[in-house]
């Protein structure tokens, strides 16, 4: 079973299931009589729960209080203190373990000033890399276009005059449609 989730985008699948001694015992008539759907029930609120965590269950309004086995009117109940936080021990360790698991973004050498230098990297300041001398594929030469700012059919309108696969049809290659564009690129740069 899978919740498609409309914030992120994202599918999020869950697994039921219901084991022999539950469809073999009377203690679950339910699971007993209509296996597959008790599956499916479990299945969507482990999708739900590992979609949107925990979902408050309705209250009932309160009236007797249970705590540690003993009845206990809900205005004294509603004075007991909350327990105590955790020994600064137990903070230490999990802020270990967030650590551990969520750890600070790898050194980058462009995030640094150059050598020498106490001014900050500026990546306006840096050159674009080269042209590649040729192209092996449409997708490498759609990738191509598309870091330099060009769309294929930008592409298409300025400098072909024809759609690709018309340009191509007519017997010319991929690699002379890079050619033309990057000849234009070149020209129109200063």
């Amino acid at each position: 079973m899978g919740i498609l989730t409309t914030e992120w985008g994202s599918t999020v699948e869950g697994i039921g299931k219901v084991t022999k001694l539950e469809r073999d015992s009377g203690r679950q008539p339910v699971a007993k009589a209509h296996p597959i759907e008790m599956c499916q029930k479990r299945a969507e609120g482990r999708a739900r729960l590992m979609a949107y965590g925990p979902i408050p269950l309705p209250q009932r309004p309160m009236e007797d209080v249970i705590i540690e086995g003993e009845v206990v009117d809900p205005v004294e109940a509603a004075q007991v203190s909350p327990p105590a936080a955790p020994p600064p021990a137990q903070k230490r360790d999990l802020e270990q373990d967030i650590d551990e698991l969520f750890p600070p973004d790898p050194w980058c050498p462009e995030d640094e000033p150059p050598a020498g230098d106490d001014a900050r990297f500026d990546p306006e300041t840096v050159p674009p890399p080269p042209l590649p001398d040729n192209v092996h594929s449409r997708g490498h030469f759609e990738q191509v276009l598309k870091d330099e700012g060009w769309t294929l059919g930008r592409l298409e309108l300025q400098i072909l005059k024809v759609p690709l696969d018309r340009y191509i049809r007519e017997g010319h290659k991929l690699q002379d449609a890079y050619m033309a564009w990057r000849k234009h690129v070149e020209v129109a740069t200063p």
